[in-house]
């Protein structure tokens, strides 16, 4: 059986591109014009960011932690949405073998 590191560390990028909304549903057709809050205006909530991601992994016998840190690198937002300026992420996970 192989042995496994105690500890990895990990580099990724990620690219996310999402689209405004489309369609309409006419009992909320009012709250989402954009007239009343321009926040849920269904015509400005697309945009596309480019995020790095630096993780670490620790083993100590059956329980893995990790913790990774995002940061964007290019963000452009289709309308008054909050940018993103740090996104940290941290797991534990028990492996039952």
């Amino acid at each position: 059986m192989a042995r496994k590191r105690a500890l990895a560390l990990s580099l990724r990028g990620k690219f996310k591109t999402w689209k405004d909304i489309s369609g309409a549903d006419q009992r909320y057709a009012a709250a989402l014009s954009g007239n009343l809050v321009p926040a849920v205006d269904p015509e400005k909530q697309g945009g596309h960011s480019l995020e790095a991601t630096l993780g670490s992994r620790l083993l100590v016998g059956h329980h893995r932690l990790a913790l990774e840190a995002s940061i964007p690198l290019y963000q452009n937002l289709n309308g008054p949405r909050l940018e993103a300026d740090l996104t940290l992420t941290l797991g534990w996970q028990f492996d039952f073998d």
